[in-house]
């Protein structure tokens, strides 16, 4: 506690609050909030094609294939991303079964460790409000919470690669093995999404070595701590280039450096991309950060730590900005560094009796003007769901969200500025935190209706119906991935090169890979129509895949034909 803390303490009186039990009750109703936000229907939503779906397939089909070192799809080698996430997917649901709540159980456990590292780096690097105040602005943070439930690899990358950070801090502030443990932590986060694991782990552990007047490099280099890195990585590696030669330059040159350096990926965006995708996904908190990272700076005491902090997270929002291949979730690593640096305002915020009011304004703003701007949209029938590109079927479930987001938007953010001018500093913080759970709790009915329509949940079920075996059910150059998981993928994919499966690796080495009767070319779909031999046909087109074929029913972008029973 600095010397003003003590005068200020000295000057309070007994009926006011402490402000260390303000930060502390502020941090843990924000935490609360935002696990219901992560909590709302958990296992209840479908899994959303094109990531949730096939990732969790991939798991379903190494269980039933005792498989745990090579991720599989549809029965081949299915190496895009490291086996980690699959390894805890297949583990889940050999425990808890073939279900949506055990295919987010992975996320769901992650993103609670990035909450508990969070809380121990910050509190490592400054005091326990800071710590408690910055896991709670993670917490109710829009991409943390949507991270934490989708079932794709950044909530569990961000895990591993904040570990080996908060290990990296202890080790260099004389913990013993706390550069060891970092190395093992950087390892995970290679088996977790590959090589960008190596690279964020080393950005994070020199940036917050050499900010903060450490000199020494060599010691974040401990020869037992690139053992433990090689012991963890090294066998996977070996295991797989064994049994698919060529794997490691895959993964190097095409996953790695063809991602980077070219948009073959077709994923790539402007400079400027994660500029929103960051403002609107650490809401409410982005325009107080925006506002008061130059002052933060200027504090004697902690100047190091948030240099070091806002560094880090500068140059990994950079190196994505270069990068050809762009994707929202690329930044999640970074948003506990941008949390400990509001936690650490928010403290002053709630600790010092002469911080300015108008703070809560900054965190409050970005509310107001959300919820004015859906209301608008609204009442003048924007399009909504055009500018959106969804399907005319989420029309109303969009302007019925909108319509949400007007009320709930706006109205605890003008509650907060009203609590605030009282001195309830704390109160306001916490009403502008509970927006974004509220307006998923609000948005159940949307949310629903887009699942529904890009999951293909309702589809497998259909297909049980009129195609109970699985030799009869074909997808034509076409592949739901969610049919994976939800068909255990049980079916067959008529394909010419193997690029309806969505993976670069099954496309680029297709006519190598061995392949089962789950996998037919076109000539014997074609075969297999004449005599048939298919009960079921999915396609994306809208004519029928042949004569003695009716249309049973729309499924998002896929069609499902029946083969028309003859009398006997």
């Amino acid at each position: 506690m600095t010397r003003r803390d003590r005068e200020a303490g000295g000057r309070r009186s007994s009926a006011e609050p402490d402000p260390g039990h303000v930060c502390l009750a502020t941090g843990v109703a924000l935490l609360l909030l935002g696990l219901i936000g992560v909590l709302a229907r958990f296992g209840d939503l479908p899994l959303i094609d094109p990531d949730e779906g096939r990732n969790a397939g991939v798991a379903v089909e190494m269980a039933r294939a005792g498989e745990w070192a090579v991720p599989m799809l549809h029965g081949m080698p299915y190496l895009d991303k490291p086996v980690l996430l699959f390894a805890a997917l297949r583990a889940a649901i050999g425990l808890f079964g073939e279900t949506e709540l055990a295919a987010r159980l992975p996320l769901l456990l992650a993103g609670l460790m990035t909450l508990f590292f969070t809380h121990r780096l910050a509190r490592t690097l400054f005091d326990r409000d800071v710590a408690w105040l910055s896991v709670g602005a993670l917490a109710v943070s829009p991409l943390f919470i949507a991270f934490s439930r989708y079932v794709i690899f950044d909530g569990l990358l961000t895990a591993c690669v904040l570990f080996a950070w908060w290990m990296g801090e202890r080790g260099r502030r004389g913990a013993p093995l706390g550069h060891v443990a970092a190395w093992g932590g950087i390892g995970l986060a290679v088996l977790a999404k590959g090589p960008i694991g190596l690279l964020l782990g080393l950005v994070g552990l020199l940036v917050l070595h050499l900010a903060q007047g450490s000199r020494r490099t060599a010691s974040l280099f401990p020869p037992l701590g690139l053992a433990l890195f090689a012991l963890v990585v090294g066998p996977w590696i070996a295991q797989v280039e064994r049994t698919q030669p060529g794997f490691l330059r895959y993964a190097l040159v095409t996953e790695s450096a063809e991602r980077f350096l070219t948009p073959a990926m077709k994923r790539s965006g402007p400079f400027w991309y994660y500029l929103p995708v960051l403002f609107v996904g650490f809401l409410p908190w982005s325009a107080l950060l925006l506002a008061r990272l130059r002052h933060q700076w200027r504090d004697g005491t902690d100047r190091g730590a948030l240099r070091a902090l806002a560094l880090t997270a500068a140059l990994v929002v950079l190196f994505f900005s270069l990068s050809r291949s762009k994707l929202p979730g690329y930044v999640l690593p970074i948003l506990p560094l941008l949390a400990i640096l509001v936690g650490h305002d928010l403290r002053t915020l709630l600790r010092d009796p002469r911080a300015r009011r108008a703070d809560s304004l900054l965190i409050a703003a970005p509310w107001l003007v959300l919820g004015v701007a859906s209301g608008a949209a609204v009442l003048l029938e924007a399009p909504l769901a055009r500018w959106l590109r969804l399907p005319a079927t989420m029309i109303e479930p969009t302007l019925q969200l909108f319509g949400a987001v007007a009320l709930i938007a706006f109205a605890p953010a003008a509650f907060a500025l009203i609590v605030a001018g009282r001195g309830r500093r704390g109160v306001s913080v916490a009403a502008c935190g509970a927006v974004m759970p509220m307006l998923l709790l609000l948005g159940l009915p949307f949310a629903d209706a887009y699942a529904e329509t890009n999951s293909a949940r309702a589809l497998a079920a259909r297909i049980r119906v009129v195609a109970p075996r699985p030799l009869e059910r074909v997808c034509h150059q076409c592949y739901p991935p969610g049919l994976s998981f939800y068909l255990a993928g049980e079916f067959v994919v008529a394909t010419a090169d193997g690029r309806e499966l969505t993976s670069n690796y099954l496309r680029r080495n297709f006519p190598t890979l061995p392949k089962d009767s789950g996998v037919i070319g076109l000539t014997e779909f074609d075969r297999g129509l004449a005599s048939g031999v298919f009960a079921a046909v999915i396609s994306r087109r809208d004519e029928a895949p042949s004569t003695g074929y009716r249309l049973d029913g729309r499924f998002g972008r896929f069609r499902l034909w029946v083969r028309e029973r003859t009398g006997s």
